[in-house]
C-alpha cells in the first residue's frame, strides 16, 4: 500500500531496495539461511584460532588471532570480523529491535543508558491540534529556535523534536511563543495604538488566532515564558533515533572497532552517538560504517 505522504513513500522505496540487496547478497553465501534481524542470540564470544598444525598453511583462519562466534535460533556462525549496523530502538514498525545492543552485550561492551530522541512530546496542552508557530524551545543550557506544532497528544515540530533529545523525565521545558519580540513592551505598544481592540486580536497579529484566543487570560510574561512539564514523549513508535547505545569508549574513532574485542566493529545508530535534525544522524550512519568497512 503507497504511503500517503511523499517522503513516506520514498523512505519505504529505500528500505525496500536496501533489505532486497542485502537479501540477495546474503542468498549467494552458501548455506546462509534467510537473514532476519529480530532473531535471538543464544550465545556470543571471541575465540581463540586453533592451534597452528590444526590449519592448512594457506587457511585464512591461520593468522588471525580469534574468532567472533555468535549462536543463534537459525544456526551457528563463526567469522573473523563482525559488523554491528543493525540500528538502534526507533520505529520498530520498519524492523528495528534491541539486536546490536544485546550483541554488544555479550561481548561484554558497555551500553550507555537508551532514550528515544528526536521525538514528540506527550502533554497537558490546550487543545489546538494542527496549530504551529515559530518558537524557542528551552531545556536547561539547551536551546532551539524552531518551528512547534500542536497536536491531540501534547507538542512536536523541530523546536520540541531538537530539545526532546536533551530532556528527561520530570524536567521542564521552557518555550518562548514570542520569540522575535519583547512581550509586556509590544502589548503597551499596540494597546495604546489599538486602545479599543481586544486582546486576542492584538495577539493575533503576531500568533495563529486560536492559540491568541487561549493566551489572552495569560500574564504576558508567559509569552516569551511559557512553560510546561511533559508527561512524556511518544516512546519509539515515534522516536526518529535512539540515544544511547554502545559506549563510544568502547571504540576505535579511527575504526569504530572494538578497543577489547579485534574484529568486532559498531557503527551508525547503535553507537552512543545522536546528531540534530537535518541528516546529521545519516552522515554518521554513512561515516562511520565507511571507516568500518575500510578497516575490516
Amino acid at each position: 500500500m503507497r504511503p500517503s505522504r511523499p517522503h513516506e513513500f520514498a523512505c519505504a522505496c529505500a528500505v525496500a531496495c536496501v533489505l532486497a540487496e542485502a537479501t540477495l547478497a546474503w542468498a549467494q553465501l552458501p548455506g546462509m539461511p534467510k537473514p532476519h534481524a529480530g532473531s535471538a542470540i543464544a550465545d556470543a564470544a571471541a575465540t581463540p584460532p586453533a592451534p597452528p598444525e590444526a590449519e592448512a598453511p594457506d587457511s585464512p583462519r591461520a593468522d588471525m588471532r580469534e574468532f567472533l562466534r555468535l549462536a543463534m535460533k537459525r544456526g551457528d556462525f563463526e567469522a573473523a570480523a563482525l559488523v554491528l549496523a543493525t540500528g538502534g530502538l526507533s520505529i520498530p514498525k520498519m524492523g528495528a529491535t534491541g539486536f546490536a545492543h544485546d550483541t554488544a552485550r555479550r561481548f561484554d561492551l558497555r551500553i550507555t543508558q537508551t532514550w528515544p530522541a528526536l521525538v514528540p512530546f506527550t502533554a497537558q496542552v490546550p487543545e489546538l491540534a494542527g496549530v504551529s508557530l515559530p518558537v524557542v524551545a528551552r531545556c536547561g543550557r539547551d536551546a532551539f529556535a524552531e518551528a512547534m506544532l500542536f497536536t491531540h497528544r501534547g507538542l512536536s515540530g523541530p523546536a520540541i523534536l531538537q530539545i526532546s533529545s536533551y530532556w528527561r523525565p520530570g524536567q521542564e521545558v521552557a518555550i518562548d511563543l514570542l520569540p522575535d519580540l519583547d512581550a509586556v513592551q509590544f502589548l503597551k505598544q499596540r494597546r495604546h495604538a489599538r486602545p479599543k481592540a481586544e486582546l486576542r486580536t492584538i495577539l493575533g497579529e503576531v500568533m495563529p488566532q486560536r492559540l491568541a484566543a487561549v493566551l489572552e487570560s495569560h500574564p504576558a510574561e508567559r509569552l516569551n515564558d511559557w512553560r510546561l512539564t511533559p508527561t512524556g514523549t511518544e516512546g519509539y513508535a515515534k522516536a526518529e533515533v535512539t540515544l544511547g547505545g554502545v559506549d563510544t569508549d568502547e571504540l576505535s574513532s579511527r575504526t569504530m572497532e572494538a578497543r577489547k574485542v579485534p574484529g568486532l566493529f559498531v557503527i551508525g545508530e547503535a553507537v552512543d552517538v545522536t546528531g540534530w535534525l537535518g541528516g546529521y544522524n545519516f552522515q554518521w550512519a554513512w561515516s562511520s560504517g565507511w571507516v568500518a568497512g575500510e578497516a575490516v
